[in-house]
């Protein structure tokens, strides 16, 4: 089952729903030592890739927002993902709010391509879910909308 999400665009990119064709790029960009050495510090498995691929879709179902898949829009290259989710992480300060986090694959790094699908994610967050505030604990920072 597809669920419903949303296709959001930019000027260079096309971010939509996780499907099934996207696992190997998934596996692909998660085992890549450059993408987990903030996050985690090791590779992941295809195991975990796919829990993450579940989890991803499953934000959308209990919560009606979550992860899209985010592609180059003039070559259709798979090249990373954004989004909001509820994690319950064990942190502190604990999140209250939705939590964005974003990965792209090193090729795409340091070309704008993040904070252009931020903004576009928030924007759709403070239209669509009135959300006042999204949690980043990337930067231990909190995003608020104008």
């Amino acid at each position: 089952m597809v669920l419903d999400t949303p296709v959001l665009m930019t000027e260079r990119l096309v971010l939509r729903t996780h499907r099934l064709e996207d696992f190997p790029d998934l596996c692909a960009m998660w085992s890549d030592p450059e993408i987990v050495k903030f996050i985690g510090g090791s590779p992941q498995t295809p195991e975990q890739v796919w829990q993450r691929l579940l989890r991803y879709t499953g934000n959308w179902a209990l919560f009606n927002y979550g992860y899209w898949a985010v592609f180059d829009k003039s070559t259709q290259q798979y090249i990373g993902n954004i989004g909001l989710a509820e994690n319950h992480r064990e942190i502190e300060p604990s999140l209250r709010y939705p939590e964005m986090g974003w990965t792209f694959i090193p090729s795409f790094h340091g070309k704008g391509y993040a904070l252009e699908a931020a903004k576009c994610v928030l924007a759709w967050a403070d239209e669509v879910l009135k959300r006042r505030c999204v949690a980043s604990s990337m930067k231990k920072m909190f995003v608020r909308f104008a």
